[in-house]
């Protein structure tokens, strides 16, 4: 279906549709503290099946923390997508890992 100019910036800024797409087991929600442990261990962060529970945020206080206002912060989101490395994991030697958490460690 296609989205107008309008309805497109709801569909990828409202929470409702955020929350439809982190309550799925598609899409995991990894907390910046473990990613940037794990980088500075010089390892590779597990596949998303693998990723202890530690490691994620869960959905719906995440979105419950977006939907605070005044006083409280607001958690800060960042979505990353590339391509495999390898067939049997999508960073097997933590290169991307590697670019990626200095990243955070900046925005956080």
């Amino acid at each position: 279906e296609y989205l107008d100019g309008d309805d497109q910036r709801k569909y990828f800024t409202e929470l409702d549709h955020m929350e439809l797409a982190l309550v799925g087991e598609d899409v995991v929600m990894i907390k910046g503290s473990f990613i940037e442990r794990v980088a500075a261990e010089r390892g590779i962060l597990p596949r998303s099946q693998e990723l202890p529970p530690e490691a994620l945020w869960d959905p719906t206080s995440l979105i419950q923390g977006l939907m605070r206002a005044g006083d409280h912060p607001v958690p800060f989101l960042v979505s990353v997508s590339y391509c495999w490395l390898s067939a049997r994991h999508p960073d097997p030697d933590g290169f991307q890992l590697q670019i990626l958490a200095p990243l955070l460690t900046a925005f956080a």
